[in-house]
C-alpha cells in the first residue's frame, strides 16, 4: 500500500491546483478557505498553548486571541455562503474581511512580543522574524484600500501551484520507485531456477500387490 501513495499525491496535486485556479475567479471560495484556515489555526493551538504557557495572564490573552480568530473564521465561512447565494451585503463582508484579517496578523505579532518581553517566553530567531513580518502585514492590510479577497485569491493560487508542484515531484519520485521495484520483481522471477516437475520413472522391478 505504501508503494502506491504516489496515486494519492497526484490526486491531491490536481485538487490543490484546481481549487487554486477556482479561487482566482470566485471570491466566496476565498472567504470560505480563509475562514477554514483561521478556524483550524485557532482550534489546533488551544491545547498546546494552555499546556505550555506558564503565566496565567499570558495564557488568558492567548486564549482570547484564539477565540477571536476562530469567531472571525466562522464569520468568513458564513460570509462565503451569503456571497455564494445572493451576494448579500458585499461591502460589509469586504470590510470585515480586510480589517479582520489585518487584526489577526497584527494581534499575533503584538501578543508574541508581549509574551517574550513581559513574560520571558522562550523564542527563536525565525519566530522573531515571522512575527515582525506579521505586524507589518497586518498594518499593510488595514491601510491598503486596494486589499480584497481577489488579492488573497492570487496568493492562494501561487501557494496552490507551489504545493501542487511539490506533491507532483514527490509523487513522481514515488512512482519511479514503484516501477523500479516492479521491474526488479520481474527480474527476480525470470532468474529464479525452475523446479523440475518431471515425474520419477517407476522401477520395473518393484514388486506390487494387485487386487483382483
Amino acid at each position: 500500500m505504501k508503494q502506491r501513495v504516489w496515486i494519492v499525491k497526484f490526486i491531491l496535486a490536481g485538487i490543490l491546483l484546481g481549487v487554486g485556479l477556482f479561487m482566482v475567479f470566485s471570491e466566496d471560495v476565498v472567504y470560505l478557505m480563509t475562514g477554514a484556515i483561521l478556524v483550524v489555526f485557532a482550534l489546533f493551538r488551544v491545547v498546546p498553548l494552555l499546556k505550555t504557557l506558564t503565566h496565567e495572564v499570558s495564557r488568558t490573552v492567548h486564549l482570547i486571541e484564539v477565540l477571536v480568530t476562530a469567531i472571525l473564521g466562522g464569520i468568513l465561512i458564513f460570509a462565503s455562503l451569503q456571497l455564494g447565494s445572493d451576494g448579500g451585503n458585499t461591502n460589509l463582508w469586504e470590510m470585515i474581511y480586510r480589517y479582520g484579517l489585518g487584526f489577526v496578523f497584527y494581534a499575533r505579532g503584538v501578543i508574541y512580543f508581549m509574551s517574550t518581553v513581559f513574560f520571558q517566553e522562550k523564542t527563536k530567531v525565525l519566530e522573531f522574524i515571522m512575527h515582525v513580518s506579521s505586524i507589518s502585514i497586518g498594518t499593510a492590510i488595514v491601510f491598503n484600500a486596494q486589499f480584497n479577497a481577489s488579492f488573497i485569491g492570487i496568493f492562494f493560487l501561487i501557494m496552490s501551484i507551489i504545493g501542487a508542484a511539490i506533491l507532483t515531484l514527490d509523487g513522481y519520485g514515488g512512482y519511479k520507485k514503484y516501477r523500479q521495484a516492479f521491474k526488479n520483481d520481474e527480474k527476480q522471477l525470470e532468474n529464479k531456477p525452475k523446479k523440475d516437475k518431471t515425474l520419477p520413472l517407476e522401477d520395473p522391478q518393484e514388486e506390487r500387490t494387485y487386487i483382483n
